[in-house]
Protein backbone atom coordinates (compact mmCIF):
# COMPACT_ATOMS: atom_id res chain seq x y z
CA UNK A 1 0.00 0.00 0.00
CA UNK A 2 1.09 3.72 -1.39
CA UNK A 3 0.97 6.36 1.23
CA UNK A 4 0.54 9.60 -0.20
CA UNK A 5 2.38 12.80 1.15
CA UNK A 6 0.48 15.77 2.39
CA UNK A 7 1.97 18.02 -0.18
CA UNK A 8 1.54 16.15 -2.80
CA UNK A 9 -1.86 18.44 -3.41
CA UNK A 10 -0.96 21.81 -2.48
CA UNK A 11 2.36 23.58 -1.43
CA UNK A 12 2.35 27.16 0.79
CA UNK A 13 5.15 28.39 -1.34
CA UNK A 14 5.69 31.96 0.52
CA UNK A 15 4.11 33.83 3.63
CA UNK A 16 4.89 37.42 4.21
CA UNK A 17 3.71 40.69 5.03
CA UNK A 18 3.49 43.79 3.17
CA UNK A 19 2.80 47.45 3.67
CA UNK A 20 0.29 49.10 1.23
CA UNK A 21 3.06 49.77 -1.44
CA UNK A 22 3.69 46.05 -1.26
CA UNK A 23 7.08 46.23 0.06
CA UNK A 24 8.35 43.70 2.59
CA UNK A 25 8.28 43.96 6.88
CA UNK A 26 8.93 42.79 8.92
CA UNK A 27 9.03 45.66 11.60
CA UNK A 28 5.56 46.95 11.98
CA UNK A 29 3.66 49.51 13.43
CA UNK A 30 0.56 49.02 15.80
CA UNK A 31 -1.42 51.14 14.05
CA UNK A 32 -0.55 50.99 9.99
CA UNK A 33 -2.31 48.84 7.97
CA UNK A 34 -0.78 45.63 6.53
CA UNK A 35 -1.36 42.88 4.11
CA UNK A 36 -0.65 39.44 4.54
CA UNK A 37 0.21 37.54 1.20
CA UNK A 38 0.19 33.93 1.47
CA UNK A 39 1.39 32.34 -1.87
CA UNK A 40 -0.17 28.16 -2.63
CA UNK A 41 0.63 25.86 -5.62
CA UNK A 42 -1.86 22.99 -6.36
CA UNK A 43 0.14 19.98 -7.63
CA UNK A 44 -2.86 18.36 -8.47
CA UNK A 45 -6.33 19.50 -9.54
CA UNK A 46 -7.97 20.53 -5.93
CA UNK A 47 -10.78 21.85 -4.97
CA UNK A 48 -12.59 23.22 -1.78
CA UNK A 49 -9.51 24.84 -0.72
CA UNK A 50 -9.07 27.31 2.18
CA UNK A 51 -6.29 29.37 3.17
CA UNK A 52 -5.25 30.30 6.63
CA UNK A 53 -2.55 32.35 9.46
CA UNK A 54 -2.28 32.11 12.82
CA UNK A 55 0.15 34.81 14.81
CA UNK A 56 1.75 33.55 18.05
CA UNK A 57 3.53 34.90 20.65
CA UNK A 58 6.92 34.07 21.88
CA UNK A 59 5.81 31.91 24.27
CA UNK A 60 3.52 30.20 21.73
CA UNK A 61 0.19 31.74 22.76
CA UNK A 62 -2.19 31.84 19.65
CA UNK A 63 -2.57 35.47 19.44
CA UNK A 64 -5.18 35.55 16.41
CA UNK A 65 -6.05 34.10 12.94
CA UNK A 66 -8.08 33.45 10.29
CA UNK A 67 -9.08 31.42 7.28
CA UNK A 68 -10.77 31.68 3.85
CA UNK A 69 -13.44 29.26 4.91
CA UNK A 70 -14.43 31.19 8.21
CA UNK A 71 -14.54 34.40 6.49
CA UNK A 72 -17.04 32.26 3.48
CA UNK A 73 -14.55 31.71 0.60
CA UNK A 74 -13.31 28.52 -0.47
CA UNK A 75 -11.53 28.02 -4.05
CA UNK A 76 -10.84 25.53 -6.95
CA UNK A 77 -7.07 25.40 -8.45
CA UNK A 78 -6.30 24.06 -11.40
CA UNK A 79 -3.10 21.48 -11.16
CA UNK A 80 -0.36 23.91 -11.49
CA UNK A 81 -1.82 26.91 -10.61
CA UNK A 82 -0.26 29.24 -8.28
CA UNK A 83 -2.39 31.73 -6.69
CA UNK A 84 -1.76 34.71 -3.84
CA UNK A 85 -4.54 35.14 -1.23
CA UNK A 86 -3.96 38.70 0.82
CA UNK A 87 -5.34 39.31 4.01
CA UNK A 88 -5.44 43.34 5.34
CA UNK A 89 -4.37 43.42 8.68
CA UNK A 90 -3.56 46.03 11.35
CA UNK A 91 -1.38 44.68 14.27
CA UNK A 92 -2.81 46.23 17.31
CA UNK A 93 -0.40 44.25 19.37
CA UNK A 94 1.76 44.85 22.42
CA UNK A 95 5.78 45.77 21.73
CA UNK A 96 7.74 42.37 20.86
CA UNK A 97 8.28 39.78 18.73
CA UNK A 98 5.36 37.71 17.18
CA UNK A 99 5.33 34.63 14.32
CA UNK A 100 3.19 33.62 11.90
CA UNK A 101 2.19 30.49 10.52
CA UNK A 102 0.15 30.02 7.17
CA UNK A 103 -1.68 26.83 6.14
CA UNK A 104 -3.45 25.74 3.13
CA UNK A 105 -5.87 22.76 3.17
CA UNK A 106 -9.10 20.83 1.40
CA UNK A 107 -12.23 21.39 2.85
CA UNK A 108 -14.43 18.00 2.42
CA UNK A 109 -17.87 19.34 3.53
CA UNK A 110 -18.18 23.04 2.14
CA UNK A 111 -21.51 23.13 2.49
CA UNK A 112 -22.26 21.64 5.62
CA UNK A 113 -18.62 22.73 8.37
CA UNK A 114 -15.61 23.91 6.92
CA UNK A 115 -13.75 22.76 10.64
CA UNK A 116 -14.02 19.51 8.62
CA UNK A 117 -10.80 19.75 6.32
CA UNK A 118 -7.73 18.10 5.24
CA UNK A 119 -4.83 19.85 5.96
CA UNK A 120 -2.64 20.09 2.49
CA UNK A 121 0.55 22.05 3.85
CA UNK A 122 1.44 23.97 7.21
CA UNK A 123 4.28 25.92 7.80
CA UNK A 124 4.94 26.51 11.13
CA UNK A 125 6.71 29.89 12.69
CA UNK A 126 7.13 30.50 9.20
CA UNK A 127 7.85 34.17 9.42
CA UNK A 128 9.28 36.19 12.97
CA UNK A 129 7.93 40.10 13.25
CA UNK A 130 8.21 42.89 15.68
CA UNK A 131 5.58 45.30 16.34
CA UNK A 132 6.48 48.71 17.52
CA UNK A 133 3.42 49.72 19.82
CA UNK A 134 2.39 51.77 23.26
CA UNK A 135 0.76 48.86 24.72
CA UNK A 136 2.49 48.49 27.89
CA UNK A 137 -0.11 46.14 29.90
CA UNK A 138 -1.83 42.87 27.92
CA UNK A 139 -1.03 41.57 24.76
CA UNK A 140 -3.36 43.46 22.36
CA UNK A 141 -5.00 46.97 22.24
CA UNK A 142 -8.17 46.82 21.80
CA UNK A 143 -10.29 50.07 22.24
CA UNK A 144 -13.16 50.37 24.68
CA UNK A 145 -15.67 53.27 25.14
CA UNK A 146 -18.31 54.07 27.67
CA UNK A 147 -21.60 54.16 26.08
CA UNK A 148 -23.42 54.29 29.41
CA UNK A 149 -23.99 54.75 32.81
CA UNK A 150 -27.53 54.61 34.74
CA UNK A 151 -29.17 53.91 38.24
CA UNK A 152 -30.36 50.61 38.35
CA UNK A 153 -33.56 49.91 40.74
Amino acid sequence: MAVESYKSQMILRNIKIVDLAGKSCRALNADQEYVIVVSTEAVKETPNVTVGWVIKNAEGVSIYGTSTAVQGKLFDYRAGEIKETRFSFRPRLALGTYYLSGGVAETLTPEDEIMNYVMKDYVHDALSFVVGSDVDKGIAKITSYLVSFQKVD
